[in-house]
C-alpha cells in the first residue's frame, strides 16, 4: 500500500460547536492526535470505499493511506469492480472494505471521513451520482446508532453484494447486530449482482 500519508488531511474549517475537532480541521498531526486519545477504548470499525471517477484505483489507495491517520488499519480487502446502482452514473465502481481500529467516536469518525472525501475531490451534487471517492461506515463494534446524519450499521449493508463480498473476505465471522445473521447467510439472500474481483 506504500508509506502512510504525512501531515493533516482535509480543510482547516472550524469544528461544529460542542463537537471535538477532527485532526484535519484542528491542524493536529496524526501522531499527536493519536497520542491524545490513548485513554479511550479502541473500537473496531468496518468501512466501505468506492470510486467511479478519474483514476479509481489511485483514489481508493489514496483514501486508504489517509485512513491510517485515524487509527490502526488492520485489514483491506481485495478490490472489486461493480456496476453502479441507482442515479444517473454509468461508470463502473471499484470497491473495497477496510477494517480500522480507532479511538474516535462514530461522529468523529464520520467527520474525518468527510474531510478525507473532500480532500480527494468529492463533490456531493447528486445522490448515487458519480464520485471520486465514497467512504461509508458499515459497522462500529456492535453498536446500533440512529442519528440524522449517521446510521450504524449502514442501512443498506445487507442489500449490497459489493459491500458484503469484500466484508466477508476480511471478517467472515461477523454477525449483523440487528438482523442477527452472519454475513454468509445474508449474502445468500441477495439477488445476482455484478461484482468482479480484480486483485
Amino acid at each position: 500500500m506504500g508509506e502512510p500519508a504525512e501531515g493533516p488531511i482535509g480543510s482547516t474549517t472550524s469544528p461544529t460547536p460542542g463537537r471535538e475537532a477532527c485532526p484535519a480541521q484542528a491542524g493536529i498531526a496524526p501522531t499527536e492526535f493519536r497520542n491524545s486519545q490513548l485513554k479511550r477504548t479502541m473500537s473496531i470499525t468496518y468501512l466501505s470505499l468506492g470510486s467511479n471517477l478519474g483514476d479509481r484505483e489511485k483514489n481508493i489507495n489514496a483514501a486508504i493511506e489517509q485512513l491510517r491517520s485515524l487509527g490502526t488499519l488492520k485489514a483491506v480487502s481485495s478490490h472489486y469492480e461493480t456496476a453502479p446502482q441507482g442515479g444517473l452514473s454509468r461508470s463502473w465502481y471499484i470497491n473495497c472494505v477496510a477494517r480500522l481500529d480507532t479511538t474516535l467516536s462514530p461522529q468523529e469518525l464520520l467527520d474525518n471521513i468527510h474531510a478525507i472525501e473532500q480532500n480527494l475531490g468529492r463533490v456531493r451534487a447528486e445522490r448515487f451520482g458519480p464520485r471520486t471517492i465514497d467512504i461509508d461506515i458499515l459497522m462500529y463494534d456492535d453498536e446500533i446508532l440512529n442519528e440524522p446524519d449517521l446510521t450504524i450499521p449502514h442501512p443498506r449493508l445487507h442489500e449490497r453484494a459489493f459491500v458484503m463480498i469484500p466484508l466477508l473476505e476480511i471478517a467472515p465471522s461477523l454477525t449483523h447486530p440487528i438482523l442477527k445473521r452472519n454475513l454468509f447467510e445474508l449474502l445468500t439472500l441477495l439477488p445476482p449482482q455484478s461484482v468482479q474481483k480484480i486483485n
